[in-house]
């Protein structure tokens, strides 16, 4: 009986080991404790069926999570006062509902998740004081249904976002970023010229403090085509004012 015990013990545990779905429920970490052990806890867990929270002000690294590739609820990376960076998420490519980014005092960019490709929701990037670009997103191409970058009083450019395909993005929310400038990164600009649901952009900087400017400003990216230098850029926009569609007819000579 003995034996019989142990070779069942054995087979249990090398099933589990080697498991890669897991945490239907999700999961929480409110201490670095609880990161630094998650690999131990949950030996061979990469997809996290459930959501995950990150919401512990102690956190100051995300290194414990770097073997989890996929999120099946939302992720929230929430309210943290020591947390720098997000190395350590670099292995994660999908989420397959939100991406929420809130509240993360010292998080200046969003370098650690430069593998993710997909959030099949939406993304919100909100109230992160010190972000000042959005370094770590080159590699997104899909966002299903609104990105929303709001009150990021530090963030000066969505760079970092021009991959993601424009027809993904039904909603595009960008507003009281006070120092935000650049908005007109390809993404956006193609949400603009043919927009499928709500757009709001509003109480950023100048050069992104409306749809107006942002639109001139993608029109007049286009004259920064490689091999071409602009003598003159005539740009007629016709109606305006609008509340939403713009046509855009403008001139380019190559000198």
């Amino acid at each position: 009986m003995k034996k019989i015990t142990l070779i069942f013990a054995g087979i249990l545990f090398s099933h589990f080991s080697f498991s890669q779905s897991c945490l239907p429920e999700g999961i929480e970490f409110t201490t670095q404790e609880q990161i630094d052990n998650f690999q131990f806890n949950y030996p061979g867990c990469k997809e996290i069926e459930g959501g995950v929270r990150v919401a512990g002000a102690e956190i100051t690294s995300l290194e414990g999570l770097e073997n989890i590739g996929f999120v099946g609820g939302t992720l929230f990376i929430i309210d943290q006062d020591s947390l720098t960076g997000l190395q350590g998420l670099e292995g994660v490519t999908a989420i397959e509902e939100n991406l929420e980014i809130e509240s993360n005092d010292l998080l200046t960019d969003l370098a650690g998740i430069e593998n993710l490709t997909s959030v099949g929701d939406q993304f919100e990037i909100y109230n992160n004081s010190s972000l000042s670009n959005l370094t770590g997103l080159e590699n997104m191409v899909s966002i299903g249904h609104a990105l929303i970058i709001q009150n990021n009083s530090s963030l000066q450019s969505i760079i970092g976002v021009e991959n993601v395909d424009g027809g993904s993005l039904p909603s595009l929310w960008i507003y009281d970023n006070t120092s935000l400038s650049e908005c007109a990164v390809e993404s956006v600009c193609e949400s603009l010229a043919e927009p499928g649901g709500n757009v709001y952009i509003t109480n950023n900087a100048e050069g992104c403090n409306n749809e107006e400017e942002v639109l001139e400003a993608c029109a007049v990216g286009v004259g920064q085509l490689d091999g071409w230098t602009v003598g003159q850029l005539d740009i007629s926009v016709r109606p305006n004012p609008s509340n939403r569609i713009f046509n855009f007819q403008f001139s380019i000579f190559n000198l």
